[in-house]
């Protein structure tokens, strides 16, 4: 019986961990994701916000920040990167103000090292 019982705990807390990793846990997903409406006219205004995050391990973990940071008002497109440790949010007005960014990260579960602005020149974050 006891080997039952520590069988059935074993596999739900992998179940649970396996949730947690891919983003399906209890975080609320966003259906909407700013960066697909973008068109490429408005992208050529936007100005950029690079956010070095740690925690991301998976592709589900990349929507969950991407997800947090499309919420924040000022976002018009929105990325990540468990790789590269960064999320990079798309602005055409005012910047979105940075401490509503990390909150948002952190509330996702998320660390936030740093913010870089880097204006409207994409290809200074490919480098």
């Amino acid at each position: 019986m006891k080997k039952r019982t520590a069988f059935i705990l074993l596999t739900a807390f992998a179940v649970m961990m396996i949730s947690a990793c891919s983003g399906s846990g209890n975080k609320e997903e966003k259906s909407v994701t700013p960066a697909e409406t973008v068109t490429p006219a408005q992208d050529m205004h936007l100005h950029y916000i690079v956010i070095s995050v740690d925690g991301m391990t998976c592709e589900g973990c990349e929507n969950t920040v991407k997800g947090a940071i499309s919420g924040v008002k000022g976002v018009a497109s929105a990325t990540a990167s468990h790789t590269d440790k960064r999320a990079i949010a798309g602005y055409a007005g005012e910047t979105p103000d940075t401490a509503t960014l990390r909150k948002a990260i952190v509330s996702a579960g998320y660390k936030v090292n740093g913010f870089q602005l880097i204006g409207h020149n994409m290809d200074l974050i490919n480098q």
